[in-house]
Parts: structure tokens; C-alpha cells; sequence
């Protein structure tokens, strides 16, 4: 999210990611459009294991979600996504409206 947040910045446009329960996709918003983002970096991943993903997008929980915003003046959506596995480990990522990411927990 950090680098996508630098990437909205540097470039000029706004970027969101969009997160389910199968992984996580940029993209940028290009003529009025979301499309994939260029960037190699910033290609479509998979969960690296089967979970659960739950992402609260400015304090509500939102399973439809249009995604974590970062627009080109530095602004982020502030959201929380938390990872959890089969076996109940979890973790997740939390972030403000002024940039500041944090993590917490940890998944095996």
C-alpha cells in the first residue's frame, strides 16, 4: 500500500487496491477509468495461503468495498485488513488518514 501510495504521488493519479478472500489487485485510474496497474510491481497476487480476508474501510466493515484509495495528494483511505488462516493464526494492517501504516499479529 505504501509503495502504491508513492506510485498515486509520484504519478499523479489516483490508485486503489481491492482486496477478497483470493488475493489483492491494483489499480489506477486512467481517462475516467480503473484499469490494472502498469507497474510489474503492482500486478494482481494471490493469498499466499487459503484465508480470510475482512478489510473495514474508514471504520465500517465492508466486505464489497471499492478498495483503499490513495490519491495524488498523499491522501489514503484510512482501513484495517485482518488475515486469518484455518488455524485461527492471524494478522493484519491497519492505516490513518495521514499515511501512517502499522501490521500486527503474525500468520506461520
Amino acid at each position: 500500500v505504501q509503495t502504491q501510495c508513492e506510485e498515486a504521488l509520484l504519478g499523479g493519479r489516483a490508485t486503489r487496491v481491492r482486496l477478497d478472500n483470493s488475493g489483492f489487485r491494483f489499480e489506477s485510474l486512467a481517462r475516467g477509468e480503473w484499469e490494472p496497474h502498469p507497474d510489474g510491481v503492482l500486478r494482481p497476487r494471490d493469498w499466499p495461503l487459503e484465508l480470510v480476508a475482512r478489510l473495514s474501510v474508514d471504520g465500517l466493515d465492508s466486505v464489497d468495498a471499492n478498495g483503499v484509495y490513495c490519491l495524488p495528494t498523499g491522501e489514503l483511505t484510512p482501513f484495517e485488513l485482518e488475515l486469518r488462516a484455518a488455524n485461527g493464526a492471524g494478522t493484519g494492517v491497519r492505516a490513518g488518514p495521514d499515511g501512517n501504516i502499522e501490521r500486527y499479529g503474525s500468520l506461520p
